[in-house]
């Protein structure tokens, strides 16, 4: 089965398609081939023919810092929840606790 991902690759089949689900190749390999190690060879094969690869895939080649930032963005519904949630007095939302930050380290 790797032999004929291979000659589609090299073929030119899209790598970075999507499905209307926009699930990408790589999503399917990874949840509907229960064969770990065909798995790994089909994603790596992937790779090598420029599918996107996951941040962790980024940090342990070195391509990406693992001190980065990704900032999320909330939608209406979740910024109306976050509004309604009870505030201590004086406290500071943005504050990280002691704990946190030795976690962050």
């Amino acid at each position: 089965e790797l032999e004929v991902t291979r000659v589609l690759l090299e073929s030119k089949a899209d790598v970075r398609a999507v499905d209307e689900g926009r699930r990408d190749v790589t999503s399917w390999v990874r949840y509907g081939d229960l064969d770990r190690d065909h798995q790994k060879a089909v994603l790596k094969l992937l790779y090598s023919f420029g599918a996107p690869q996951p941040v962790e895939n980024k940090v342990k080649n070195g391509e990406l810092k693992p001190d980065f930032f990704s900032p999320i963005a909330l939608d209406s519904k979740a910024r109306e929840i976050m509004n309604r949630a009870p505030k201590a007095k004086g406290s500071d939302p943005f504050k990280v606790s002691r704990e946190t930050k030795k976690l962050l380290q």
